[in-house]
């Protein structure tokens, strides 16, 4: 749980990186090509953050359990953990976040209307959505965080549950935005598809009229020819011979 939960962390991260980098056309290698850093970091980091509390119970001989019964807050029995090892790198990836965001909105403001104008909307768009859906999952953690730390051993039950309902549905709201837009590319080339057959079909229509239409004014043509051909004698020639009646 430790390793998914702050893997999802770097990837909102790394989704706003590469957000910002596709906007502002920072790289010129193909952003493709940073998929791998994105996996290194969104995988590295959280194995390192799950790794250190076990260090600290190898260190100690297990008299420390960094890992144990923590309620809601899955495993991590240690308060420094939690904070040092969770609120400290959300509080700093929600930051980041928010400061890419409004970069891209500044770049994007002041680079007026171009071509790209539309592809450029749609990330901040969803950009925006990721960012918001970030803010609502981990309210709850953050607001039960603040009263554990301000009031301890006065635990709220409406924060635990508000912890445990926004929590779970990141994955269920990311899931959403990404069916979401995936819907909209699809329909959106399936729209150009049809779109593309019906001018064919147009294109093919106008074609056939036009080789009929000038077949029809070569036989016009060839008619008015045939009829204002002068005649060739060649009646006289098989006309009947003049008999003259001798007695």
């Amino acid at each position: 749980m430790q390793i998914f939960h702050m893997a999802a962390i770097c990837w909102q991260g790394c989704i706003a990186t590469h957000c910002f980098i596709v906007t502002t056309r920072a790289a010129t290698t193909n952003v493709q090509k940073l998929m791998k850093y994105y996996h290194i970091i969104s995988w590295g980091f959280p194995l390192l953050m799950a790794s250190i509390p076990f260090l600290v119970q190898i260190s100690s001989n297990f008299k420390v359990l960094a890992y144990g019964p923590a309620g809601i807050w899955c495993f991590s029995a240690l308060d420094w953990q939690r904070v040092f090892l969770m609120n400290i790198p959300v509080l700093v990836l929600f930051l980041y976040n928010v400061i890419l965001y409004a970069i891209i909105l500044k770049l994007c403001k002041y680079s007026g209307k171009s071509k790209a104008s539309k592809g450029i909307d749609r990330i901040i768009v969803k950009t925006g959505l990721y960012i918001l859906t970030f803010c609502f999952v981990w309210s709850g953690p953050s607001a039960n965080r603040l009263q554990n730390l301000m009031y301890p051993g006065k635990p709220m039950f409406s924060l635990y549950f508000l912890h445990a309902l926004t929590v779970a549905s990141g994955g269920f709201f990311n899931a959403l935005i990404y069916l979401y837009f995936l819907w909209k590319d699809q329909k959106s080339k399936f729209k150009d598809i049809s779109l593309n057959k019906i001018m064919k079909k147009k294109k093919d229509v106008v074609t056939e009229s036009s080789c009929d239409s000038a077949l029809s004014s070569m036989n016009v043509s060839n008619f008015s020819a045939m009829q204002s051909t002068p005649s060739t004698g060649v009646e006289s020639t098989f006309s009947k011979p003049n008999y003259t009646y001798r007695p």
